[in-house]
């Protein structure tokens, strides 16, 4: 298998397609530094071989007409490279942004399932990593470590495309004085860049091998400094914990990091080594030809500057080789992230007056673990308009259930439909739009409690006001000096509040309210609050939801008294279904688990 999933000729097109789309001008501008390139090195050898010849004939206005030349072609080039660099500036940042664009897109549409993958994880990371990073400007002395990305792809093939003209040039001058000296120099050129292929290869493996252990770090990084975590790391005496898993996972990256720049070292004494004798053995030759009269003193500096040009071109080119790799590897670890499937859903748009649901020996269980189903051969029917409350223990697949009837997860075996419709047929979009979930872990914006409800760039103030109402949140907007305009999330903004449990629980349900839809699904939103405050919660869902398809969750089981049915699940399968009264009366696992947590209360 190879080391990577593109080849190398796919992932080139594919970044010269994207800037193609993006921006033309882009090339047009790098190919202005093609021959500007050429023409200052090569400039620069000649000027000096034209020079000594004019000092030597002791001619004074070649001299100053040869120096007047040579500064003015320099400044002419000069000006034009640093208009063509600030104008390359700006469209380059504007090319990484696309690509961030088309990665937050990525996130926000890649199917839930695959989001919960450490692969994908990983791979989501490396993304990240290299759209995200600081990229200097291509240099022929960067480092491996040095961060490049996508936006430097334009300019690295433009530099390799100048040296390798520039060589060529320098290889014809060279052979005229002798022919194996050009074929030395190629040669060393070949081994440079396979030395610097293998090199370019190992550092993107490393990078990978380094992903796993930095997110662990980061973990570490991000939790120790929440303070919402702070009281229990301190009451509970855990940060000798963080400190270990700290230094452990930080000794493993260490080596990593060792074992890559050991690799490199070796590497860059190797070509530091030959480039050295090469020159030196160039450099006895010109000065034996030299004093053999072979050539003169202008041809001895002419073919100096060129010899020693040779060599440094030789060394940028094998150096932007090197970056290319390196970046052609880190566009392999884009496309695989970008390019991976989103499952668009059917054509069929869902009939929102036929609501009815239908699990058909519907089986999930999580990688890793299929011998233990988190959803075990389920078959139940909810009918359109009914409210269906689902109970069990921790565990025993009631959120997993959620999750399929949302179509976050694709059942491994049996169906699941809706309106007798197949959820794999329906429209996403209208999917979607059609259920109105809350779930345990609320998500807030920071931004104003409006746009936290409405979620919508037009926002119906009317029906804002009254879904606010129906949701019991009133009293708690009209006591803040902005209302609906006051900013969530103090952790985010200066000037911003932060809500309560409860009131978070409502705004959630306003939330679901605004949004409409004919299915209305939660998932223990109330899971925080009290019993009584819980009760009183439930009973606001019952009256709102009258016309609505509905499905609780709760784990305390008087609060789903009022559902048409209740569905007991343990161990990933329904033991029990009923009314609350008909369970009760049956006296098994539900009326345990209702007579255990009553005990509580009577």
């Amino acid at each position: 298998m190879s080391r990577h999933a593109y080849h190398f000729a796919a992932n080139v097109k594919f970044i010269f397609t994207h800037i193609l789309r993006f921006s033309p001008r882009i090339l047009l501008l790098h190919a202005w530094t093609v021959p500007s390139g050429i023409l200052v090195s090569a400039g620069s050898s000649f000027f000096a071989g034209a020079l000594v010849e004019t000092i030597r004939n002791g001619d004074l206005t070649a001299m100053v007409c040869v120096t007047a030349g040579f500064m003015l072609l320099r400044l002419a080039l000069n000006v034009g490279d640093r208009y063509i660099q600030n104008r390359l500036k700006s469209l380059n940042h504007h090319f990484k942004a696309y690509f961030i664009e088309q990665y937050a897109m990525k996130c926000m549409h890649l199917d839930y399932e695959l989001s919960e993958s450490p692969e994908i994880r990983d791979r989501a990371q490396r993304t990240h990593n290299q759209l995200f990073s600081s990229a200097r400007k291509v240099s022929s002395t960067q480092s491996m470590s040095t961060p490049l990305s996508v936006d430097a792809y334009p300019a690295l093939f433009a530099a390799i495309l100048s040296r390798l003209l520039g060589i060529t040039l320098y290889t014809g001058i060279i052979s005229i004085l002798n022919p194996w000296l050009a074929l030395i120099l190629l040669f060393i050129s070949c081994v440079s860049w396979f030395t610097q292929k293998r090199l370019a290869e190992s550092s993107h493996a490393s990078k990978k091998d380094a992903i796993p252990v930095e997110r662990r770090i980061n973990y570490i990084g991000r939790e120790a400094r929440d303070f919402a975590a702070v009281k229990d790391i301190r009451l509970y005496g855990i940060s000798q914990w963080f400190h270990d898993i700290f230094e452990e996972q930080f000794s493993v990256w260490k080596r990593i990091m060792s074992r890559q720049s050991r690799l490199k070292t070796g590497y860059t004494a190797l070509l530091e080594g030959i480039n050295a004798l090469f020159r030196l053995a160039v450099y006895l030759y010109l000065f034996a030809s030299f004093y053999q009269g072979i050539i003169s003193v202008s041809e001895f500096v002419l073919y100096l500057g060129i010899i020693t040009g040779f060599g440094t071109w030789v060394l940028e080119l094998v150096g932007s080789i090197e970056q290319v790799i390196q970046v052609t590897l880190d566009v392999d670890d884009i496309r695989s992230f970008l390019e991976l499937p989103v499952n668009s859903g059917g054509s069929i748009e869902p009939d929102p007056a036929d609501c009815s649901i239908r699990f058909s020996d519907v089986s999930y269980a999580y990688p890793g673990d299929r011998e233990h189903p988190a959803v075990d051969h389920i078959s139940f029917e909810i009918r359109h308009g009914e409210k269906i409350g689902i109970v069990g223990t921790n565990g025993s697949g009631k959120t997993t259930l959620i999750k399929l009837l949302c179509g976050l997860y694709a059942p491994q075996s049996g169906t699941i439909t809706i309106g007798g419709t197949p959820l794999p047929e329906l429209s996403q979009s209208a999917l979607r739009s059609m259920i109105a979930p809350v779930f345990q872990d609320i998500y807030l914006l920071p931004t104003s409690i409006a746009r936290n409800i409405a979620l919508d760039r037009e926002i119906d103030h009317e029906k804002l006001s009254e879904c606010i109402r129906q949701a019991g949140l009133s009293e708690k907007i009209a006591s803040l000096p902005r209302g609906t305009e006051t900013t969530l999330l103090k952790s985010v903004l200066d000037d911003a509040v932060d809500l309560s449990g409860g009131e978070v629980q409502k705004l959630a349900l306003a939330r679901a309210l605004y949004k409409g839809g004919s299915i209305l699904i939660l998932d223990e939103p109330t899971a925080a609050l009290d019993p009584v405050a819980e009760n009183r919660m439930y009973l606001r869902y019952h009256e709102l939801t009258r016309a609505k398809t509905a499905v609780f969750i709760s784990h305390r089981l008087a609060s789903t008294r009022f559902c048409d049915r209740i569905l007991c699940m343990d161990k990933g399968k329904i033991v029990e279904c009923g009314t609350h009264d008909e369970l009760m009366a049956l006296g098994g696992h539900y009326a345990q688990m209702f007579a255990m947590q009553a005990q509580y209360y009577n």
